[in-house]
């Protein structure tokens, strides 16, 4: 009798998980801090993120802070390309987000720059890849919030 209780509980029985929305991978339960990565280097444990981000416009520095976006499932959107006049101006553009209809697509509007649309390649809990005006970026979730 006893055998039977125990393999009649098996683990196999545990009820499925339904699989991640794709506002939970994007923004979490609240929000999450996407940096652009290098999409050639492998992640790995313990070490630091392969970031990157492109050049800073003529007229301006590096601000010690990466190419990123805060977003937030409220619909904001937070967007910091690591440059400013000074090194010491860290303005975040501020914006709204919101999916297309299947999903496959997020619609960008910072203030004071054109709608943009991202087209999604992938969606993971570890990894963005997305298309915006024919180039591809490639982001990683940090823990830091700046």
């Amino acid at each position: 009798m006893l055998l039977f209780v125990l393999t009649a509980c098996s683990g196999d029985d545990a009820p499925a998980r339904p699989p991640a929305t794709p506002e939970f991978l994007l923004a979490a339960s609240d929000y999450k801090k996407w940096e652009m990565i290098d999409p050639a280097v492998t992640i790995e444990m313990n070490k630091p993120l392969p970031v990157t981000g492109p050049a800073c416009s003529t007229g301006e520095v590096k601000n010690g802070m990466g190419y990123f976006y805060h977003i937030y499932t409220n619909g904001n959107i937070e967007f910091q390309d690591g440059c400013g006049r000074t090194t010491s101006d860290k303005t975040l553009l501020k914006g709204t987000w919101a999916f297309n209809e299947g999903k496959t697509a997020i619609t960008v509007s910072l203030d004071g720059f054109p709608q943009q649309t991202w087209t999604i390649t992938e969606l993971t809990v570890s990894r963005l890849v997305v298309t915006a005006n024919g180039t591809t970026l490639t982001f990683a979730p940090t823990p830091f919030r700046s």
